[in-house]
């Protein structure tokens, strides 16, 4: 009797849900290491988004980790001058769970993340180059809701986080790189402790999944405001963009034997 009930109920298989995405992005900077002005411009970015299932036999705790790089050209107010800013986020999550309604629930947890930029400021002379250097715990949150529409199911999402505690790389403003890798002091005073006293921000995003045919098109858009203080400056960057992408979902299996499994649990 027990190998007859256990044979009745299969095996579930988790799913991984991931999308690939192409944005179009805005961004405004105030770097006071390299200008006292805000330089504002626009690039591309792309995108990688996974989420899967962080223990084996349960589907309360959901997983997040995307990657991202990005290309920004910015201008001085006058058009004087042109910035070149380079760089990208690598994110990991976990969250709890709560499912409001049949097709309403919400993530709860926190994720970790390593922020990296570069800036290159030509008409500086003696110091064209500063680099962002960050890692954070945050607090981040979201919601996804379903939607049957048209024989078809949509699903509309969205996510927030906000930096709680952290580490950061700020030079002094007026040290040069040079004096940093040369000297045996060069590097005091260049690592701070963040917190909310002396760092805070907000990155948003909002996306929709589109079912068209087999194929699943995944829109988004995306915010962040970021600002920190250390060294006696203000540092700011405010960002917006657009994306598009595909989105699918798969699970991994191997041997010639082993055919693909029929009970999929999604993570969404």
């Amino acid at each position: 009797m027990p190998c007859t009930v256990f044979a009745q109920n299969a095996q579930n298989y988790h799913l991984t849900n991931t999308d690939w995405q192409m944005e179009k992005v805005w961004t405004g900077l105030n770097d006071p290491y390299l200008s006292p002005l805000r330089y504002i411009g626009s690039g591309v970015a792309v995108s990688w988004n996974n989420k899967g299932f962080f223990l084996k036999n349960s589907e309360k705790f959901i997983e997040t980790y995307n990657i991202s790089a990005f290309y920004n050209y910015l201008l001085n107010p006058a058009h004087t001058a042109s910035m070149l800013y380079a760089g990208g986020n690598a994110n990991y999550g976990v969250h709890y769970r709560l499912q409001a309604i049949k097709n309403l629930s919400f993530l709860l947890g926190a994720s970790t993340d390593i922020d990296l930029g570069f800036r290159y400021l030509a008409r500086n002379s003696n110091n064209p180059f500063n680099m962002d250097l960050a890692a954070n715990l945050n607090f981040s949150a979201a919601a996804q809701l379903k939607i049957f529409l048209f024989k078809y199911m949509f699903q509309v999402d969205m996510s927030a986080r906000t930096p709680l505690v952290g580490a950061m790389f700020v030079p002094e403003q007026g040290a040069s790189y040079y004096e940093m890798g040369t000297f045996d002091d060069g590097l005091r005073n260049v690592l701070h402790f963040s917190h909310l006293g002396n760092k805070h921000g907000l990155h948003t995003t909002l996306g929709l999944d589109l079912p068209i045919w087999k194929l699943t098109i995944r829109i988004s858009g995306n915010a962040e405001l970021l600002k920190f203080k250390t060294n006696a400056v203000v540092y700011n960057r405010s960002t917006i963009g657009l994306g598009i992408g595909l989105k699918y979902s798969f699970i991994t299996f191997a041997g010639r034997k082993n055919l693909p499994p029929e009970n999929f649990i999604n993570p969404e």
